[in-house]
């Protein structure tokens, strides 16, 4: 993607378009939707060339997700993944192979108590570990 559109997309989500952001932008969103962890994204700025520090890399990537840029998984107390796709859906983490995967939500019912109204629910995070 070219660098002045990205720097157009942060500034537009009040994000300053520092090096580290344009980067790492650029490495999340050059294809399709993906599931990666911090881990990941240092993994690739490195074998791109880039060098950008462990804890720059979670801070950009909590900025991107605070302005909705991407959405979070939480996969423990410890570890969380992110998703470029923001749209309604689940996900299932494979434990032996440390992947996420997505379940759309025609896939799965659910059923809410009766004291719930459906109107109110905001949203449902549903992640299946196995």
């Amino acid at each position: 993607m070219p660098y002045e559109k990205i720097r157009n997309i942060l500034r537009q989500n009040n994000l300053r378009p520092t090096n580290q952001r344009i980067a790492i932008f650029d490495i999340l969103f050059s294809s399709a939707n993906w599931h990666f962890s911090a881990e990941i994204v240092e993994k690739k700025c490195s074998k791109n060339g880039i060098k950008i520090s462990a804890g720059t890399i979670y801070n950009v990537l909590n900025d991107f997700y605070s302005k909705g840029l991407i959405s979070k998984v939480m996969i423990d107390d410890d570890r969380s993944w992110f998703d470029t796709n923001t749209s309604d859906h689940y996900h299932i983490y494979d434990t032996k192979e440390s992947r996420l995967y997505d379940i759309e939500p025609k896939d799965i019912n659910i059923s809410l108590p009766k004291k719930i109204k459906k109107d109110d629910v905001k949203n449902i995070e549903i992640l299946i570990k196995v």
